[in-house]
């Protein structure tokens, strides 16, 4: 490995990010829209990649930013919050899982009409899609300062109660 490609690479995806996010606040955008087109543009599955020696290592760095991102919310969400949140989080997290899960098993079902032991596999793949990504809401609640809201905390209640049907799932 070439420290100095890595460098170069590293240095030429942070200043396409600063730039698309400073493009996107003025046109009122938000930061996650910016992020979203940097990956698609420079990403090992764009049309013309352009860090393609280093996308193991770049994959490596994006995985360190998103335990980062993680981390950060941990230290956020403070346990007395938390469990004050208990009902929002079991409660509607568990509702909006299970039917969401439901949802895309019968869209398989209707569409791929499964039958027999399909359907295991099915729910294992339904139960996968149920799942939502941290790292898109809570930056952007973050960024509308939206936290605190009651639409803040139902987001961020289902968010934890997906985070904990990551290891069982």
């Amino acid at each position: 490995m070439n420290i100095s490609h890595l460098m170069f690479a590293v240095a030429l995806m942070l200043l396409a990010t600063a730039l698309a996010v400073g493009v996107a606040n003025k046109l009122k955008l938000g930061s996650i829209v910016a992020l979203l087109v940097v990956g698609m543009a420079l990403g090992p599955h764009s049309p013309m990649p352009l860090l393609t020696a280093h996308i193991d290592e770049m994959q490596a760095i994006g995985e360190i930013g998103v335990m980062l991102l993680l981390f950060a919310v941990g230290l956020d969400i403070q346990p007395t919050k938390l469990w004050s949140m208990r009902r929002l989080v079991f409660g509607l997290g568990s509702a909006q899982y299970a039917l969401t899960t439901a949802a895309i098993l019968a869209f398989f079902v209707a569409v791929f009409g499964i039958t027999g032991v399909q359907w295991q596999s099915a729910l294992v793949v339904s139960l996968g899609l149920a799942m939502s990504s941290t790292a898109i809401p809570l930056p952007i609640l973050e960024e509308r300062r939206d936290v605190a809201t009651v639409h803040g905390r139902v987001v961020v209640a289902v968010d934890i109660f997906q985070s904990f049907m990551v290891i069982p799932v």
